[in-house]
């Protein structure tokens, strides 16, 4: 048996690397394209185009290693059942869980790597890649803008670019209209620079026009020659330093930190509310229903703390959950794909389509646990775990399946 176990091992090793290697290409491939415009087209440096290069590849690997484990699965036990090894190995006494055996190994020291790699290594490749992100922007504005479309992407304003020069920073037939006030700014050329860490843009406009419609229904026309337009591309909290850490460009100690902060922030909160109540009932006993106003006001502003207080502490347990889950998954990738490579009897491409839809279906259930998490409609741990136990319910109706009548271990 010793023999068939490195044999298998063998034969999965090799679809493994070829699925790792394959899978990272191509979602790399949109990666790539966005990386040689900022080379050839915005006259970005090579170096800070190399360090976004090397710094993307960590997540899109923490993403490919399950995926690949399944492919590789369902083609190695696919193969097998159509030269019917399979049908000889079972016709010998040998069950399925004994057959998986070594890869039960490979994958579990697989997973304990990967949730090493997600909590190491991705965060801080995440946050290099932000960082150098900001540091593109600020060299070269023109990054962010697009020319001959309408962009929204500025807070309270819509802005038009007939064209940009991205190694210049300038910019021609600008149209920038501000929503609330209504009022449109037009110019035949210009600069665009950035501040505050690409958060802040700052268009420098020459021999423009400001159309502006007043209050009484008139209209007023304004030339100018030089004008400075200041326009935040983030507003309030949204606004972050490149310093500061987005919760997936933690570790886990550092997202335990930053969660115990904010529940102590949140008791606080509470701790005030409790305050607030309490004054405002003692005010409306002596006052009326005119005395608690501006508490009322105070109250409904704490709660909204609170909901965004804890809103962020589900963020941070969700991150926490990701880093050990999606890990976990290579395990149960193992149990799905192995019966169900058995049971198509087919390798190749079959098995790519097959990994494919249940990939999808994992991330698809993923991406609906975060938002069920965010909404505080689940609990985190079961949001984010939601994924492993449909897929292994899924598995084990398979397993059954191939193994009925024998038991699960023999």
């Amino acid at each position: 048996m010793k023999t068939t176990d490195l044999q298998i091992l063998r034969d999965y090793i090799y679809p493994f690397t070829f699925s790792l290697f394959a899978l990272t290409f191509i979602l790399f491939l949109q990666q790539l394209f966005r990386l040689i415009d900022l080379l050839v087209s915005k006259g970005v440096s090579i170096s800070l185009v190399g360090g976004v290069f090397i710094n993307s590849l960590p997540f899109i690997i923490s993403s490919t290693v399950p995926m690949a484990i399944l492919t590789a699965t369902l083609m190695t036990f696919g193969r097998m059942a159509h030269d019917n090894e399979l049908t000889v190995i079972f016709a010998s006494g040998v069950r399925m869980i004994r057959l998986i055996r070594p890869l039960i190994i490979f994958n579990l020291i697989t997973a304990i790597l990967l949730i090493l790699f997600n909590n190491l290594i991705v965060p801080n490749a995440n946050y290099q890649v932000r960082k150098l992100m900001i540091e593109i922007i600020r060299k070269r504005p023109g990054v962010k803008l697009r020319s001959g479309v309408f962009t929204d992407e500025f807070p309270g304003y819509t802005i038009y670019i007939g064209s940009i020069d991205n190694r210049t920073s300038e910019v021609r037939d600008l149209t920038i209209y501000e929503r609330k006030s209504r009022t449109i700014i037009t110019a035949p050329a210009g600069r665009a620079l950035t501040t505050d860490g690409g958060n802040t843009y700052i268009f420098e406009l020459t021999n423009g026009e400001m159309h502006e419609p007043l209050s009484d229904g008139g209209y007023r026309r304004m030339k100018f020659k030089n004008q400075r337009l200041v326009i935040k591309t983030q507003t309030g909290s949204g606004r972050r330093k490149s310093k500061h850490r987005g919760d997936r460009e933690m570790t886990i100690g550092m997202l335990g930190d930053a969660m115990h902060k904010e529940k102590k922030k949140n008791e606080g909160l509470l701790k005030h509310l409790k305050d607030l109540t309490l004054r405002a009932v003692d005010r409306y006993q002596n006052s009326g229903p005119r005395g608690v106003d501006l508490l009322l006001g105070q109250i409904s502003s704490q709660i909204r703390k609170m909901k965004f207080s804890q809103r962020r502490i589900s963020r941070y347990q969700v991150e926490i959950e990701k880093k050990i889950a999606i890990p976990f998954a290579v395990v149960i990738f193992l149990f799905l794909g192995a019966p169900l490579g058995y049971l198509v009897r087919r390798g190749g491409i079959l098995g790519g389509i097959l990994a494919i839809v249940f990939f999808s279906l994992y991330y698809i259930l993923l991406i609906t646990g975060e938002e069920l998490a965010d909404r505080a409609l689940l609990p985190p741990t079961l949001a984010i775990w939601l994924p492993n136990i449909v897929i292994g319910l899924i598995a084990l109706h398979f397993y059954l399946k191939v193994d009925r009548g024998r038991g699960l271990i023999g």
